[in-house]
């Protein structure tokens, strides 16, 4: 039986035994999701189109460090990054609503053309039938986008997701730990019982999530994030991908 440590800023974390989760929340573009769209992720291919659209130029590699925020925070800090015109503030949201609508359109067009990372379905059903686990899915992208991708892979109609998360509906994005906090009173978790629960991304952010709700945290590197990134945030575990969360077990 494994027993692990969080690797956490907190020194005062205490060991606990992975028998102990009961609750397992993933990410899903990057992490549980493959969202490659001609060569880039959904978000940045859906970014770059939006920001075109509004004369402004942006690379792949500059949204990768904005990967797992709330989209209009990343749409807002790309375009503070980015505009050189001297904006009022009423200015730069009326520009930053414009372009979050473009990205969301776009999105809109491509979000069909997601599939499943190899092995998730399995993963979950294992978990859920072998480990009496509740399974917790939940993004950055807007509720709409997010409904769209756990529909298109059938995981709630098989039973085997018991709470869909979006930012936007709990009203705060990463790293702030409201999806999981309202995970877990969905799944009927004690708030005070944070340990319980196992948090799985392939971000930055999804590890600070994690951690600033006391769950044990593990990224992969399946997303665009290097490892040298991840392990900047000391999670507890750095894995290839989702279904290595078999071998903590």
């Amino acid at each position: 039986q494994h027993i692990f440590k969080q690797t956490s800023l907190d020194s005062n974390m205490a060991p606990f035994e992975m028998d102990q989760i009961s609750l397992c929340f993933f990410d899903l573009a990057g992490t549980t999701i493959n969202d490659t769209i001609d060569g880039l992720p959904l978000v940045a291919f859906s970014a770059l189109s939006a920001f075109k659209t509004h004369d402004m130029v942006i690379a792949p590699h500059e949204i990768t460090p904005h990967r797992g925020k709330n989209k209009i925070e990343m749409i807002r800090a790309l375009r503070s990054e980015k505009c050189t015109k001297s904006l009022s503030a009423a200015d730069a949201n009326e520009l930053d609503q414009a372009i979050y609508r473009d990205f969301c359109q776009s999105l809109r067009e491509n979000v069909s053309k997601l599939s499943e990372l190899p092995g998730v379905t399995e993963l979950f059903r294992w978990l859920r039938e072998e480990k009496k686990m509740k399974i917790a899915v939940g993004s950055g992208f807007p509720a709409f986008v997010v409904d769209e991708i756990v529909r298109k892979m059938g995981w709630q109609e098989a039973g085997l997701v018991d709470y869909v998360g979006a930012a936007e509906r709990v009203g705060a994005g990463r790293p702030d730990p409201a999806m999981i906090l309202d995970a877990m009173r969905s799944v009927g978790l004690s708030l005070g019982s944070s340990p319980c629960v196992l948090k799985c991304g392939d971000t930055a952010v999804d590890i600070r999530e994690g951690k600033n709700a006391g769950a044990l945290t593990v990224a992969v590197l399946t997303g665009t994030q290097n490892r040298e990134t991840l392990a900047a945030e000391e999670p507890s575990h750095i894995l290839a991908n989702v279904t290595q969360i078999r071998q903590l077990f």
